[in-house]
């Protein structure tokens, strides 16, 4: 997996430089020119920073920041963890649920003296049979680790203690990756349960140990889940690869993602894995990403699981200046560069919709069942979706100019050019790759944080919550809305009449008729 944010050779346009939460995964991080390659961690305890020398200790023991003596790879990551909360960038880690079976010739002796105490401890998932040996994973991933048992209440102090260190450094929170380690379901787990019933609940119970030592001010970005899976704070939509059906299959699992009460998620622009994807399916991927909850671009290395390609090239990342490259394809810069200028537009609209999706236990992308729950055009609707008052109907079909769109009942308005539809109709819509076919609901409004010359996709920056311009886009004259800022400022809009505290200089500007670009 490669970070959201790296250094490269292959400097991206000064526009797209934004300020990102940063994850950093498993095969790279932001350290010297030389160290790009290098992950966050160790690779063997994930939870020692890549090539800091230290005194080993104890299997039982827990280190502070000030017992290692950092190395190339992370010279600083103290000063590097307060520069980036200086530009308002968060610090995810990378992490996965094993004790790791190293690489044959490695040796970590922090690494050994944890799992000969958690062996010892009784800390790890165990095999059903007369010996009752410590169950080893046999298949696909992590072959022959030791799965930590997150059942046994000892376990998930003594794994969380050793990255107790991390939080007091100001890391932001987690990736939690993996938690479907589960393959005997005869093992057993310290509560008494078997394999088969944790087959699923695995990961739920990996989830629910991280997200009380992160607390309700950090977050968890987890990839497996079961019941319950709403309480880990954020989620993504696994390891897709570079397709058009992959991307569809996105959509449909977002979908279903919210209606089983998970609210926030997103997936990998272009595709996580396999061939580097062409310049439509990847700006397609990012119109529907600028619409989600989470909008990020993440990829796998060349020599991963999947693998690239046979082009021979070493460069694998999604992001936008590679893509272009790799496609021979300046355009895909200047408009990822649009969207996410328009993302930036719609972050008050997003950041309002999740306090909703917190406060109604409502998905952010919302099927259109939930809101028309006795229209069966919409309750057989998988490819459009609904965020707050916009309808937002996707292009995934390669080769398409457009789409045709299902509008169900109300009015509503096209959300570039204003122009007004009917609603129970179906409509054929044109859409290039610079355009996602979007409609604002009649009597609703949209909350946005554009430039002065007031259009869709002008440059604001990357403030979060204090916004000097807010644009209330509204539906029809006698449209509705209510939003709080984060200082629990308000405005509402009651049948076209606006109340507001905020500090922020606001417009009211009704689409219909008006031409957003």
């Amino acid at each position: 997996m490669v970070s959201a944010l790296r250094r490269s050779e292959d400097r991206p346009p000064q526009q797209l430089k934004k300020r990102f939460a940063i994850e950093l995964c498993a095969d790279e991080g932001i350290g010297e020119k030389d160290a790009t390659k290098k992950a966050w961690s160790d690779e063997a305890t994930f939870y020692i920073w890549n090539d800091a020398a230290y005194t080993p200790q104890p299997g039982s023991g827990a280190f502070r920041s000030e017992d290692f003596q950092f190395g190339k790879a992370w010279p600083d990551p103290q000063d590097m963890i307060d520069r980036l909360h200086e530009k308002g960038i968060r610090l995810v880690l990378w992490q996965i649920p094993a004790l790791k079976e190293l690489e044959a010739g490695r040796s970590v002796p922090q690494h050994a003296a944890d799992i000969e105490f958690a062996l010892e401890n009784g800390l790890v998932a165990i095999n059903d049979d007369e010996a009752r040996m410590p169950y080893r994973i046999p298949l696909q991933w992590f072959i022959g680790s030791y799965l930590p048992d997150f059942t046994n209440p000892a376990l998930a102090d003594w794994w969380m203690a050793k990255r107790q260190y991390l939080l007091e450094m100001g890391v932001d929170g987690f990736k939690t990756d993996g938690g479907e380690f589960v393959h005997d379901l005869s093992i057993r787990f310290a509560d008494g349960s078997s394999g088969e019933s944790m087959r699923n609940r695995y990961a739920a119970a990996y989830e629910k140990s991280y997200h009380a030592l992160a607390g309700k001010e950090r977050v968890l970005f987890s990839r497996a889940g079961y019941t319950g899976a709403q309480t880990a704070s954020l989620h993504w939509a696994g390891d897709q690869l570079s397709t058009f059906s992959e991307m569809r299959a996105v959509l449909t699992a977002g979908l279903s993602l919210g209606l089983s009460g998970v609210p926030f998620w997103g997936f990998d622009i272009g595709g996580f894995a396999g061939p580097i994807p062409s310049a439509e399916l990847y700006l397609r991927a990012t119109a529907l990403a600028v619409f989600s909850p989470i909008m990020q671009w993440h990829s796998e290395m060349v020599e991963g699981q999947y693998g690239a390609g046979s082009d021979g090239d070493a460069n694998n990342d999604r992001s936008p200046w590679n893509i272009a490259r790799r496609n021979n394809d300046s355009s895909v810069c200047e408009i990822s560069v649009f969207f996410a200028n328009l993302r930036m537009n719609l972050l008050p609209e997003i950041i309002n919709q999740a306090r909703i999706a917190q406060r109604d236990h409502l998905p952010m992308m919302r099927h259109l069942v939930l809101d028309y729950p006795g229209n069966p055009e919409a309750m057989h609707c998988d490819d459009q979706f609904l965020l707050g008052e916009l309808l937002v109907a996707p292009v995934i079909t390669e080769g398409a100019n457009g789409r045709t769109v299902y509008l169900p009942e109300g009015d509503w308005v096209d959300f570039w050019s204003g122009k007004p539809y009917p609603g129970k109709s179906r409509i054929q819509v044109t859409a290039g790759l610079d355009r996602i076919p979007v409609f604002l609901r009649h009597g609703g409004a949209v909350l946005l944080n554009l430039a002065e010359d007031q259009t869709l996709g002008s440059p604001v920056g990357n403030q979060v919550g204090d916004y000097p311009q807010l644009i209330l886009l509204t539906g029809g004259a006698r449209a509705s809305y209510v939003y709080e800022d984060k200082n629990g400022r308000s405005l509402r809009l009651t049948d076209g009449k606006l109340t507001s505290d905020l500090s922020s200089r606001l417009t009211v500007r009704n689409l219909e008729g008006m031409k957003m670009l």
